[in-house]
Protein backbone atom coordinates (compact mmCIF):
# COMPACT_ATOMS: atom_id res chain seq x y z
CA UNK A 1 0.00 0.00 0.00
CA UNK A 2 0.96 3.50 -0.63
CA UNK A 3 1.29 5.97 1.56
CA UNK A 4 -1.05 8.10 0.22
CA UNK A 5 -3.46 5.08 -0.35
CA UNK A 6 -2.53 4.75 3.82
CA UNK A 7 -3.60 8.87 4.58
CA UNK A 8 -7.06 8.29 2.26
CA UNK A 9 -7.73 5.41 4.08
CA UNK A 10 -8.04 7.24 7.58
CA UNK A 11 -11.71 7.96 8.00
CA UNK A 12 -13.95 7.55 10.94
CA UNK A 13 -17.20 7.61 11.65
CA UNK A 14 -19.08 10.77 11.69
CA UNK A 15 -16.23 12.65 10.06
CA UNK A 16 -17.33 14.92 7.18
CA UNK A 17 -15.74 13.73 3.56
CA UNK A 18 -15.58 15.15 -0.48
CA UNK A 19 -15.62 13.21 -3.06
CA UNK A 20 -12.22 13.54 -4.94
CA UNK A 21 -13.43 13.40 -8.61
CA UNK A 22 -17.09 14.26 -8.29
CA UNK A 23 -18.70 17.41 -6.61
CA UNK A 24 -20.47 16.52 -3.04
CA UNK A 25 -19.41 15.59 0.21
CA UNK A 26 -21.14 13.08 3.10
CA UNK A 27 -20.44 11.66 5.81
CA UNK A 28 -19.30 8.50 7.37
CA UNK A 29 -22.13 6.25 8.29
CA UNK A 30 -20.23 2.76 8.76
CA UNK A 31 -16.87 1.79 8.00
CA UNK A 32 -17.00 -1.84 5.74
CA UNK A 33 -13.45 -2.37 5.74
CA UNK A 34 -10.27 -1.24 5.99
CA UNK A 35 -11.04 0.95 2.66
CA UNK A 36 -14.33 0.85 1.73
CA UNK A 37 -16.92 2.91 3.88
CA UNK A 38 -20.82 3.61 4.16
CA UNK A 39 -21.63 7.28 3.74
CA UNK A 40 -24.55 9.17 3.80
CA UNK A 41 -24.36 11.76 0.79
CA UNK A 42 -25.69 15.80 0.95
CA UNK A 43 -28.88 14.48 -0.93
CA UNK A 44 -29.32 11.82 1.45
CA UNK A 45 -28.64 8.71 -0.16
CA UNK A 46 -26.20 6.13 1.27
CA UNK A 47 -23.38 5.10 -1.03
CA UNK A 48 -20.64 2.39 -0.72
CA UNK A 49 -17.60 4.30 -1.01
CA UNK A 50 -13.50 3.20 -1.30
CA UNK A 51 -10.87 5.43 0.57
CA UNK A 52 -9.40 6.01 -2.55
CA UNK A 53 -12.82 8.38 -4.15
CA UNK A 54 -12.61 10.56 -0.51
CA UNK A 55 -11.06 13.39 0.77
CA UNK A 56 -11.39 14.93 4.30
CA UNK A 57 -13.17 18.11 4.83
CA UNK A 58 -10.85 19.89 7.49
CA UNK A 59 -13.12 22.60 9.65
CA UNK A 60 -11.43 25.89 10.38
CA UNK A 61 -12.11 27.03 14.03
CA UNK A 62 -13.39 30.59 13.63
CA UNK A 63 -14.30 31.44 17.31
CA UNK A 64 -11.62 33.04 17.93
CA UNK A 65 -12.17 37.21 19.03
CA UNK A 66 -9.67 37.77 15.58
CA UNK A 67 -12.54 36.94 13.22
CA UNK A 68 -15.40 39.52 15.06
CA UNK A 69 -16.43 42.80 12.40
CA UNK A 70 -15.80 45.23 14.90
CA UNK A 71 -11.77 44.47 15.77
CA UNK A 72 -9.45 46.34 13.34
CA UNK A 73 -6.20 44.58 12.07
CA UNK A 74 -4.23 47.41 13.52
CA UNK A 75 -5.57 46.88 16.81
CA UNK A 76 -5.07 43.33 16.99
CA UNK A 77 -1.89 41.62 18.53
CA UNK A 78 1.07 40.69 16.00
CA UNK A 79 0.93 37.60 16.24
CA UNK A 80 -3.08 37.21 15.32
CA UNK A 81 -2.56 40.19 12.13
CA UNK A 82 -1.15 36.72 10.23
CA UNK A 83 -3.78 35.16 10.53
CA UNK A 84 -6.71 37.89 9.72
CA UNK A 85 -3.95 38.38 6.12
CA UNK A 86 -3.56 34.65 5.82
CA UNK A 87 -7.28 33.66 5.47
CA UNK A 88 -8.33 36.73 3.84
CA UNK A 89 -6.01 36.38 0.80
CA UNK A 90 -6.92 32.66 0.74
CA UNK A 91 -10.55 33.18 0.40
CA UNK A 92 -10.29 35.44 -2.47
CA UNK A 93 -8.60 32.95 -5.23
CA UNK A 94 -11.12 32.69 -8.13
CA UNK A 95 -11.82 28.73 -9.37
CA UNK A 96 -13.74 28.39 -12.48
CA UNK A 97 -14.94 24.76 -12.15
CA UNK A 98 -14.90 22.89 -15.92
CA UNK A 99 -16.91 20.05 -15.52
CA UNK A 100 -19.51 19.80 -18.03
CA UNK A 101 -22.37 19.42 -15.33
CA UNK A 102 -21.37 22.95 -14.36
CA UNK A 103 -21.08 24.30 -17.84
CA UNK A 104 -24.02 23.09 -18.87
CA UNK A 105 -27.92 22.31 -18.55
CA UNK A 106 -27.47 18.96 -20.00
CA UNK A 107 -24.71 17.67 -22.05
CA UNK A 108 -26.76 14.62 -23.04
CA UNK A 109 -26.08 13.51 -26.58
CA UNK A 110 -22.61 15.57 -26.78
CA UNK A 111 -19.59 13.63 -28.12
CA UNK A 112 -16.80 13.66 -25.50
CA UNK A 113 -15.24 16.34 -28.53
CA UNK A 114 -17.93 18.45 -28.49
CA UNK A 115 -17.87 18.63 -24.26
CA UNK A 116 -14.12 18.69 -24.79
CA UNK A 117 -14.58 21.88 -27.24
CA UNK A 118 -17.40 23.46 -24.60
CA UNK A 119 -14.54 23.21 -21.75
CA UNK A 120 -12.03 24.76 -23.38
CA UNK A 121 -14.30 27.81 -24.39
CA UNK A 122 -15.07 28.61 -20.90
CA UNK A 123 -11.14 27.95 -20.48
CA UNK A 124 -10.17 30.59 -22.87
CA UNK A 125 -13.45 32.79 -21.62
CA UNK A 126 -12.61 32.55 -18.02
CA UNK A 127 -8.57 33.04 -18.85
CA UNK A 128 -9.29 36.11 -20.64
CA UNK A 129 -11.46 37.46 -18.00
CA UNK A 130 -9.12 36.99 -14.99
CA UNK A 131 -6.14 38.64 -17.43
CA UNK A 132 -8.69 41.34 -17.86
CA UNK A 133 -8.77 41.92 -14.32
CA UNK A 134 -5.11 41.63 -13.90
CA UNK A 135 -5.64 38.71 -11.54
CA UNK A 136 -2.12 36.96 -10.64
CA UNK A 137 -3.71 33.81 -9.12
CA UNK A 138 -6.24 31.45 -9.94
CA UNK A 139 -7.97 27.95 -9.60
CA UNK A 140 -8.86 25.79 -12.93
CA UNK A 141 -11.02 22.74 -11.48
CA UNK A 142 -11.10 19.78 -14.03
CA UNK A 143 -11.29 16.58 -11.87
CA UNK A 144 -9.03 13.65 -12.51
CA UNK A 145 -10.98 11.47 -14.89
CA UNK A 146 -8.44 10.11 -17.48
CA UNK A 147 -6.63 12.66 -17.49
CA UNK A 148 -8.30 14.27 -21.57
CA UNK A 149 -9.28 17.64 -19.98
CA UNK A 150 -6.40 18.14 -17.32
CA UNK A 151 -4.23 17.33 -20.52
CA UNK A 152 -5.62 20.05 -22.75
CA UNK A 153 -5.94 22.42 -19.63
CA UNK A 154 -2.00 22.33 -19.04
CA UNK A 155 -1.68 22.55 -22.97
CA UNK A 156 -3.12 25.59 -23.20
CA UNK A 157 -1.69 27.20 -20.39
CA UNK A 158 1.89 26.21 -21.81
CA UNK A 159 0.83 28.52 -25.07
CA UNK A 160 0.36 31.27 -22.71
CA UNK A 161 3.31 33.88 -22.21
CA UNK A 162 3.92 35.10 -18.61
CA UNK A 163 1.72 32.13 -16.97
CA UNK A 164 2.95 29.52 -14.52
CA UNK A 165 0.66 26.70 -13.55
CA UNK A 166 0.82 23.55 -10.88
CA UNK A 167 -1.15 21.38 -8.76
CA UNK A 168 -3.90 23.63 -6.41
CA UNK A 169 -3.75 22.41 -2.78
CA UNK A 170 -4.34 19.22 -2.64
CA UNK A 171 -6.41 19.02 0.67
CA UNK A 172 -8.78 21.41 -0.83
CA UNK A 173 -9.23 19.94 -4.60
CA UNK A 174 -7.30 16.22 -4.23
CA UNK A 175 -5.65 16.00 -8.11
CA UNK A 176 -8.54 17.61 -9.91
CA UNK A 177 -7.38 21.09 -9.71
CA UNK A 178 -4.85 23.34 -11.59
CA UNK A 179 -3.58 26.59 -9.62
CA UNK A 180 -2.55 29.56 -12.09
CA UNK A 181 -0.15 32.28 -11.52
CA UNK A 182 0.12 34.90 -14.65
CA UNK A 183 3.36 37.30 -14.49
CA UNK A 184 1.95 40.25 -16.05
CA UNK A 185 5.80 41.74 -16.46
CA UNK A 186 6.59 38.49 -18.59
CA UNK A 187 3.30 38.65 -20.65
CA UNK A 188 4.12 42.68 -21.72
CA UNK A 189 8.02 42.06 -22.30
CA UNK A 190 6.75 39.22 -25.00
CA UNK A 191 3.99 41.46 -27.01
Amino acid sequence: MNIIAGILSAFEVGEEVGFLNEKGKGKIIAILSSNKYLMLDSDGFERTVFATELIKIHRVDMSEDVFALNVKKEDLPKSKRSIVTNTISKENVPEKDLHIEELLESHRGMTNSEILEVQMRHLRIFFNEMCSQRRVRFILIHGVGEGVLKSEVHQFLCSQNGVTYFDANFRKYGRGATEVRVNYTQLKEKE
